[in-house]
């Protein structure tokens, strides 16, 4: 029996932002991506949250693992001035938002 232990030293690192307004569910949705459970009570977010997931891209033998990074930052308007220091080596993005 062969085993394929996937590892964080073997896994190309993606740093990935989650950014938007206060309350529109980042916090909600990457708890969800991350453990593929729904988060049922979510504190605000003051700074920045971090969660990680291994995942394998690919098929076959030509799959990769990659080692993700959410970077869940805050939105409240009270700390706009220290959110940049999160983005350094960002390499994606995305914005959930709330349509009412």
């Amino acid at each position: 029996i062969k085993v394929h232990c996937m590892t964080s030293e073997t896994a190309k690192k993606v740093k990935i932002l989650v950014l938007g307004d206060s309350g529109v569910g980042k916090t909600s949705l990457v708890h969800l991506i991350c453990s593929r459970e729904a988060l049922s009570n979510p504190a605000w977010t003051v700074g920045c949250s971090l969660e990680v997931k291994l995942h394998e891209y690919g098929t076959g033998s030509l799959t990769q693992p990659y080692f993700l990074e959410f970077w869940d930052v805050g939105g409240s308007p009270a700390h706009a001035n220290g959110r940049q220091v999160f983005y350094h080596q960002a390499n994606g993005m995305f914005f959930p938002y709330c349509n009412p």
